[in-house]
This record gives C-alpha cells, sequence and structure tokens, in this order.
C-alpha cells in the first residue's frame, strides 16, 4: 500500500504547475519603459523644449538681417520676384511679413516664431522614434536627434522650415503606413508643397517618398489581395515590369542628378551620388523580387504628387492675380532660374580629405552586429568614451575645432552614405526582417534625396543639421532591425542594446556641451559675456560685435542725408539694422546679380538718390567686379573705415 501511495505522490508532484521564473532585469526595464512610454515621451519633450528656449536670442547672422530687410519691403507693398530679387521661393518672405505685422519689428520676433513651429516639429520627431520597438535607443536617437539639429544656427531661415515640413512628412507617412487611410498620403504631400515655397529643395523629400510609395502599397501580407497566377504568367509579369521600370528608375535619377549636379567631384559622388546610387540599385531588386501592383502604387503616387501641386498652384494663383502672366513669368525666373544659376556659383567646397572620421562611428556601431559578440559590444563603447574623453583632455583651440568638426560631425554627417550602402547591401541580401522592410525602405529613400538639401554649399557639414533628424530615424530603425537578428540569449543581446545606446549617448554629450555653429552665427566668444546687438535686434551677442554695429550705425546716421543706401556686397542685413531702405532689386550684392544692376546703383548714386554706401571688403561669396568698386569709391570721395567695411559719403 506504502508503494502505491508514494506513486501518487509523484504523480501529485509531476502535475504541480512549474515554478514562475522571475523576470530579468531587462525585461523589468523594457515592460517599464512600455508601461510609461507615454510619460517618458512627453517628459522628454519638455525637458528639451525648456533646453531649446536659451537658444532662441543667442548669437546674430548676417542672414537673419536680410530676412528683416524683405519682409519690410513687402510690407511696404513690394512683391518678392516681382519688386526684387529674393534669394528663395517667397513663402518665407510673406510669412516673416506677416510676423512683423502682428509682433515687432524685432529679429527676435522671427525666431519666436521659428520656436513655435519647431517644438510641434521636434514633438513629431520624438513621437517618429518612439514608434520603434526598443524605446531605449528610441530616447537615445531622439536625444541625439536634438542636440545636433534644433539648438544650432537657430535663425528663421528657409532651411528651418523645409526640415519641419520635412518631419510633419515623415509623421504623416507613418501615419498613413498604420492605418492605410489614403487621406495621410495627401496630407504629407502637401508637406513638401509648402517647403518648396519656402526653399525648392523641398521637393527631394517629395522625390524620396515616391518609390515608397509605389513599391509599398500594401502594409501588411494579409492586406495584398489574392492572385492566381501560374508560373508561366509571373515570368510575362516580371519580364513587364522589368522592361519598364528599371529603365525608369535608371533614367529618373540620371535626370536628378543631369538637372541638379552642377558641380562635380570625387566629395560630392561620396556625399551624394553613393546613396542615390544605393537606393536605386534597391529598387532595382525590388522589381526582380517583389509583385508589383500598379493601379494601388500608382493611385497613392498620383495622390501624393496631388497634394504636392495644391499649395504651389495656389501660390502661383496669387502671382497671377497680382501681376498675370508676367507674374507668373518673375516667379519661375525668380524661383527656378536664379536658383539654378546659383549651382554655378558653388563657393564652397565639400570637406573631404577626413572621409575617414565617418567611416570609424559606423564601423563601431555596425560590427558587433557583424561579430555577434559581446566583448566586441564592450571594445565599441569603451573606444567611444575613450574619444569622449580625449576630446575633454585637449583644450586647445585649434584642436577642440578639429575635434569638434571632424569627430562629431563626422560620426553622422560622413557616414551617410555608409548608412545608405549598409542597408542596401542588407536588403540584397535578403538580411531585413519582413516587419521593418517598408520603414527602413522609406526613411532610406527620404535621407538619400533629402540630403541633397546640402548641395552645393556644405561646410563641412553645417547645413547637416537640417538633415540630421531623418538620418536619425533611419539609423534607429537600422539599429532595430540588427537587434531583432540576433539569436542572442536575452543578457547577450541587452548588452548589445545597451553598448549601442551608450556609443550614441557619447555624440549626446559632444552635442550638449559645446557651441560650435557659433562661427556661422559670427560670435568669436562668450568670454567677456553677452550683450544685446541692437534695437531691432534683440539677441544677445558679444560686446564687440555690438560695439562695431554701433559705431557703424553712428557713421550711417550721420552722413546718409536721406532714406536710401547702398550696402554689399553680402551685407543684406545693413539696410534692417540701420533702418535705411534699399534702392535696388539687389537684396545684398549677390554674384548672380546682372552688370546692369550695378550700373543702376552708379545712376542712383549720380542723381543723388544715393549719397552713402557701405562696402565689405572681403565678401565671403559674391565678389563685386573691382570697376563697380572703384567707381563708387570715385564718386562718393569721403569714407571711413570700420573692421572690414569701407562706409562712403558725399
Amino acid at each position: 500500500m506504502a508503494k502505491v501511495k508514494n506513486v501518487k505522490n509523484v504523480k501529485n508532484v509531476k502535475n504541480l504547475p512549474p515554478k514562475k521564473v522571475p523576470p530579468s532585469f531587462e525585461q523589468n526595464l523594457d515592460t517599464s519603459l512600455e508601461q510609461y512610454k507615454t510619460i517618458i515621451k512627453i517628459a522628454l519633450f519638455f525637458c528639451l523644449a525648456f533646453h531649446f528656449s536659451f537658444s532662441i536670442n543667442l548669437g546674430y547672422g548676417v542672414d537673419s538681417g536680410m530676412l528683416g530687410q524683405v519682409a519690410e519691403r513687402i510690407l511696404a507693398g513690394e512683391w518678392p520676384h516681382l519688386d526684387f530679387d529674393d534669394s528663395y521661393s517667397g513663402l518665407s518672405s510673406f510669412y516673416h511679413a506677416l510676423v512683423f505685422k502682428f509682433l515687432d519689428h524685432d529679429l527676435i520676433s522671427l525666431r519666436y516664431s521659428l520656436y513655435a513651429f519647431s517644438l510641434i516639429a521636434l514633438y513629431v520627431f520624438i513621437n517618429i522614434c518612439f514608434q520603434s520597438k526598443d524605446l531605449l535607443l528610441a530616447i537615445v536617437v531622439s536625444l541625439v536627434g536634438y542636440f545636433f539639429t534644433f539648438p544650432t544656427c537657430f535663425e528663421s531661415m528657409p532651411n528651418w522650415h523645409v526640415l519641419i515640413f520635412t518631419i510633419f512628412n515623415m509623421g504623416l507617412l507613418l501615419q498613413f503606413h498604420t492605418t492605410r487611410k489614403k487621406y495621410w498620403v495627401l496630407l504629407a504631400g502637401m508637406c513638401p508643397g509648402i517647403a518648396c515655397l519656402f526653399k525648392i529643395p523641398g521637393a527631394y523629400v517629395f522625390i524620396g517618398a515616391l518609390p515608397w510609395l509605389f513599391f509599398f502599397p500594401y502594409a501588411k501580407v494579409k492586406d495584398i489581395p489574392p492572385q492566381s497566377t501560374t508560373n508561366k504568367q509571373q515570368e510575362k509579369k516580371l519580364l513587364m515590369n522589368s522592361s519598364i521600370l528599371i529603365p525608369s528608375i535608371i533614367l529618373g535619377y540620371l535626370l536628378v542628378i543631369l538637372l541638379i549636379f552642377k558641380v562635380y567631384n570625387i566629395k560630392h559622388a561620396y556625399f551624394y551620388f553613393l546613396p542615390l546610387a544605393a537606393i536605386a540599385i534597391w529598387q532595382i531588386a525590388l522589381v526582380v523580387k517583389k509583385n508589383i501592383y500598379w493601379r494601388e502604387g500608382l493611385l497613392l503616387v498620383f495622390i501624393h504628387t496631388l497634394g504636392l501641386l495644391i499649395p504651389i498652384v495656389l501660390f502661383m494663383g496669387a502671382y497671377f492675380l497680382k501681376a498675370g502672366m508676367h507674374g507668373l513669368e518673375a516667379l519661375y525666373d525668380g524661383v527656378i532660374g536664379i536658383a539654378y544659376k546659383r549651382f554655378d556659383n558653388a563657393y564652397q567646397d565639400l570637406y573631404g580629405d577626413e572621409i575617414i572620421y565617418g567611416l570609424i562611428p559606423p564601423l563601431l556601431l555596425l560590427t558587433p552586429f557583424l561579430i555577434k559578440n559581446t566583448r566586441y559590444a564592450l571594445f565599441t563603447f569603451i573606444t567611444a568614451a575613450a574619444a569622449l574623453a580625449a576630446f575633454f583632455l585637449i583644450d586647445t583651440e585649434i584642436m577642440t575645432n578639429i575635434m569638434i568638426k571632424h569627430g562629431a560631425l563626422g560620426a553622422v554627417y560622413y557616414a551617410i552614405p555608409i548608412y545608405a550602402l549598409f542597408t542596401m547591401a542588407l536588403a540584397l541580401t535578403k538580411k531585413i526582417r519582413p516587419q521593418y522592410e517598408s520603414e527602413l525602405f522609406l526613411f532610406t529613400s527620404l535621407l538619400a534625396t533629402h540630403s541633397m538639401i546640402q548641395y552645393p554649399h556644405s561646410v563641412g557639414g553645417l547645413n547637416y543639421v537640417f538633415v540630421n533628424p531623418v538620418a536619425c530615424v533611419a539609423l534607429l530603425y537600422l539599429l532595430n532591425n540588427l537587434l531583432s537578428s540576433l539569436s542572442l540569449p536575452a543578457a547577450q543581446l541587452f548588452v548589445h542594446r545597451v553598448t549601442t545606446s551608450a556609443t550614441l549617448f557619447c555624440l549626446v554629450i559632444l552635442g550638449s556641451c559645446s557651441n560650435f555653429w557659433t562661427p556661422w552665427m559670427e560670435i568669436t566668444n562668450f568670454s567677456e559675456g553677452t550683450v544685446k546687438f541692437s534695437d531691432k535686434a534683440s539677441l544677445m551677442v558679444s560686446p564687440g560685435r555690438a560695439q562695431l554695429l554701433a559705431a557703424m550705425k553712428q557713421v550711417v546716421t550721420e552722413h546718409s542725408q536721406s532714406d536710401f543706401i547702398w550696402s554689399g556686397p553680402d551685407t543684406p542685413d545693413n539696410y534692417f539694422l540701420f533702418n535705411k531702405k534699399n534702392a535696388t532689386r539687389q537684396i545684398g550684392g549677390d554674384s548672380n546679380s546682372p552688370l546692369s544692376e550695378y550700373d543702376k546703383v552708379l545712376s542712383l548714386i549720380d542723381k543723388g538718390t544715393i549719397k552713402l554706401a557701405i562696402l565689405r571688403t572681403d565678401p565671403p561669396f559674391s565678389p563685386v567686379p573691382d570697376a563697380f568698386f572703384n567707381a563708387v569709391l570715385q564718386r562718393l570721395p569721403n569714407r571711413t573705415v570700420i573692421a572690414r567695411n569701407i562706409i562712403v559719403w558725399k
């Protein structure tokens, strides 16, 4: 009987429920992040918005004064391209005039309005990042995207508005990807349309979205309608698709290159041709291996194009009502003609000799995923931390500038072509998980085209700030794909996640601890403190910069003898800062201005309309003809020299 009892006991033991294994640390962390996801997202947004507020009134660049001059000319009844040569498409000028009308005629007003729009874009950007699977990475990438973008070069320039509407475009396309409601595609198309009206490169993001809409009209396999086709029909369909789409893809990208790239060198080929080539090859691979749904894809492309055209047609209609066909001709010449001519005067080359700086960071990030070894993941973090420590140990100005420009920026700016090629290689070797393929293609395509906003005037990655959020989102989804492809124990996978996040966080520290955009803002240093720049620019600059402006303003006020002056080249801000009018179509002495415009300036001096001129002796972008320079000096014999400016008057 005892034996039977023992057997029953054994059976009872076997039937007991298994012991619950307590969740690991990484599981608890992921659960907590997911549970408080909304709170973390909102808290992160408000913290960054608060930090961002300290950048609003800091620094000054000459372009901001140009924005003020143009806004005041519009308030006086003039129209861009019709009455003066606007440097951009025109919508930004009307927008800034509207800001001046309802707020003060102060450059700080333009920054407040940009701050408001930037906060919306910042929230959309954070929301896009938080839609990824790994919230730990999403937080760090959000910080990288913020510190290398929003607090830098904060002027209400059209590039900022292009970036803002590019972020809106990404958010709306992701919304379509989630809901499959076609009105999101229409709204997403309106974003690059509005961006184009600020600056024509806004069209680049539109170009980047088209292939995704065509090749990925369905988000999930279950949404794809069933098709019963034989092998012969499939081969025939593939042949037709290949014969139509592959030549179209090649010709399309060649057309973009021929129309846009007028300045060719090996550096431009690396930064711009390689990403475009990578996304073109990826598209060709999709033609070969993927079913093409022509009707659905073309419908989405049409809806997106319609969205692009709506704001553009409305803007053209306003010019037609203002001046008829002459208004449309002036708009075309100002937006397309003059802008296209600027490519002939690409005044700055890309830094490319230090491309090696761009190779190290992606190798550091990607090596652990290729080798799948936890020790290599730890090695990447140690290397990145050592590089960061070296930055803080080197305190000489020259070495610091080198570390900042070619170290911090190299980590993101120079790595774009590497990213595009690496992602394309993953796609060709079928290493991209199906759940990430659609988003990865979208963000890689947007990055390849939108990064061309830097062309051709890029200074060591300065314009990269207008690309960084797109690059960060693309990198985030790539890292998510790589992490999901690692078949490692949870503990080792967690090490990869943490060390990858920590490596990226080194960039966050670099971006947050240095004002390395100040040369663009024409601030030498803040060691002497800051003072208010002028009564029309409530911006904080170094005392030396403010004293220089005050000295110039005193001379102009004493000797101008009228409301009109001439200032140039590359000094469009003087009209606004000195409260003087510009009697010419030129905004500030542009190298693209015809010689007849300089003759008009001399004629106005001879007539006595202009009795004072400010000549800059070292124009960085637009040197004027020597004959004109000498003619002005002859006609206006009295002069004084203040820094790099010669002020002459009758």
